[in-house]
């Protein structure tokens, strides 16, 4: 007589190859089978886990990977949830850096503050964006102020 899991051969008792005699005794989408001794195992593929307390054997369901206490998808994108995996996708005004990350579109002015005050955003149409003062307005101590050309051509020609 033989332990459960094991069948006698030629007088002896020998592992039953569960998984090989039944390719279908875990799920093959979600899982992937494991002999061990006496039995076999459900070995959750990737994007997989099996609940809390459940046997060996068990089928694996579909990790919700957005609901995760720490988030898999960075600021500026929204995850979505698929069958066995995710996808981040960028919310309006960022670019993809990765798979997982999104980040400010810098390149757009609708995304960038001018720390200069009143100054403009101008797209360079090369990527680049800069922030200036209008033509008709000067930078001094971070600042656009009107430019007077008289005053600026007096007080450059007597100042150092």
């Amino acid at each position: 007589m033989c332990k459960p899991g094991y069948i006698k051969v030629n007088g002896i008792c020998a592992d039953i190859p569960d998984c090989t005699n039944n390719s279908t005794i875990c799920d093959n989408a979600t899982s992937t089978c494991e002999d061990t001794p006496g039995s076999y195992r459900c070995n959750c593929k990737e994007g997989y886990s099996k609940p809390p307390g459940a046997t060996p054997h068990a089928p694996c369901v579909n990790i919700n990977e957005c609901a995760a206490s720490s988030p898999v998808c960075s600021a500026g994108s929204q995850c979505t949830d698929s069958v066995g995996s995710f996808m981040c996708s960028c919310l309006p005004g960022h670019v993809r850096i990765s798979s997982t990350v999104c980040s400010i579109n810098a390149t757009r002015c609708e995304n960038i503050n001018c720390t200069t005050e009143g100054s403009v955003c101008r797209e360079n149409g090369n990527n680049a964006v800069t922030c200036d003062c209008p033509s008709n307005k000067a930078k001094k101590q971070n600042k656009c102020l009107r430019y007077y050309k008289f005053i600026q051509r007096l007080v450059q020609t007597f100042l150092p």
